[in-house]
C-alpha cells in the first residue's frame, strides 16, 4: 500500500472512530481537507448504511462517504426514518447511486424503486453500484426527466464535483463543464407507470437546475399523489428564474397540490462540526420554511 492510501485510510479511522472529538475540526480544516482529501484515490467503502460503493476520492460528494460514510447526514436520517418496505422511491438525479442504492435497501424485495441518470459514463458507474449490492428492485433509466419529449446535451461536470453535471445551458456555462453527448429526457410519466408515481412514498429530486422543469411535467400528478408522500427537491432561486419561474411560482404549485413545506437546518450537513454525531445514528428534524430562502435550500414537500 502507498503513502497516500494509508494516509487516507488512517484519516478516515480517526474522522470516524477516534472517541475524542475535540482537534478533529482542526485536523480536517489544516491538514486533510486542503493536503490529503482530494487525491486521486479509488476504493471500495461501506457506508453507514452497510451499502458497498466504488469510490474517488477526486469527487467531492464520493470523497465525503469514503471519510465519513454518509452523504448529506439530515437528508440521508429522513430518508431512512421515511420510507418503509413495500413503498416506492423515485430518484430523480441519481449520480452513482448513493440514495438509490440506500432506498433499495430500506422498500425491500416487495417494494420497488426507479432511477434516472442521463449521464452515459455517471449511469455506467450507477448500473455497477445496483449489482455490486443485488439491487433487484431498482429499475434504472440512461435518461433525465424534464417537461416534454425531446433529446437535449448533457453537460458532464469536471470530475472533483460530477454531480454539478446538467441538462441546463445556463447551469453548465457557469461550471467547467463539456458536453458528454445527447441524450432522451421526458416527463415522468413516460418512464414509471402512473399507478406507481402516484403511490410513491418519496420523490427525490436534485437535477442542477432542471427542477422547474421536472415539476411541470408532474404538475397535474401533484394533488393526486396519497397522503404522506413527499417530494424532495433543491430549489435554487437563480435556477428557478432562469426557467421562466420563480420560488413564489414553485410554493403556490405544491400549496394547491395540498402540500406543506419543510427544509433541514443546513448546519446539520456540516460534517466538521458534528464528528460526534456521524459515529451514531444521525438524526434531523425537519422545520417549517424561513420567509427568506437563501442561495439554495433543500425543501421536502408532504402531502396532507
Amino acid at each position: 500500500m502507498d503513502a497516500k492510501r494509508a494516509a487516507a485510510y488512517f484519516a478516515r479511522a480517526y474522522l470516524r472512530h477516534f472517541p475524542i472529538d475535540a482537534g478533529k475540526n482542526m485536523v480536517w480544516e489544516k491538514l486533510l481537507r486542503p493536503y490529503l482529501t482530494w487525491r486521486d484515490l479509488s476504493f471500495d467503502v461501506l457506508t453507514q448504511a452497510g451499502i458497498t460503493l466504488h469510490v474517488n476520492t477526486t469527487d467531492l460528494i464520493q470523497r465525503m462517504i469514503f471519510y465519513f460514510g454518509v452523504w448529506e447526514p439530515a437528508a440521508t436520517a429522513h430518508i431512512t426514518a421515511w420510507l418503509r418496505p413495500g413503498d416506492v422511491f423515485i430518484d430523480v438525479g441519481a449520480n452513482i447511486g448513493y440514495y438509490t442504492t440506500l432506498a433499495s435497501k430500506l422498500v425491500g424485495p416487495t417494494g420497488r424503486v426507479y432511477a434516472f441518470e442521463p449521464s452515459p459514463s455517471i449511469h455506467r458507474t450507477l448500473q455497477e453500484h445496483l449489482a455490486l449490492n443485488h439491487c433487484d428492485n431498482v429499475v434504472a433509466f440512461e435518461a433525465g426527466i424534464y417537461h416534454e419529449e425531446a433529446t437535449l446535451p448533457l453537460f458532464l461536470a469536471a470530475s472533483d464535483n460530477i454531480g454539478a453535471s446538467t441538462l441546463m445551458p445556463g447551469v453548465a456555462g457557469e461550471r467547467d463543464t463539456v458536453i458528454e453527448g445527447m441524450v432522451k429526457v421526458g416527463p415522468l410519466q413516460l418512464f414509471v407507470p402512473e399507478a406507481d408515481i402516484l403511490r410513491a412514498r418519496m420523490i427525490k429530486i436534485d437535477v442542477e437546475g432542471g427542477e422547474w422543469s421536472v415539476l411541470r411535467g408532474i404538475a397535474a400528478l401533484l394533488p393526486r399523489l396519497q397522503s404522506g408522500a413527499e417530494i424532495m427537491v433543491e430549489i435554487t432561486p437563480s435556477a428557478l428564474e432562469e426557467a421562466g419561474s420563480s420560488v413564489a411560482e414553485c410554493m403556490d404549485l405544491f400549496a394547491a397540490a395540498g402540500f406543506d413545506a419543510f427544509c433541514y437546518d443546513r448546519q446539520l450537513e456540516q460534517y466538521e462540526h458534528r464528528f460526534a454525531s456521524l459515529l451514531g445514528k444521525f438524526s434531523a428534524e425537519l422545520e417549517k420554511m424561513p420567509d427568506t430562502i437563501p442561495s439554495v435550500v433543500d425543501v421536502v414537500f408532504r402531502k396532507r
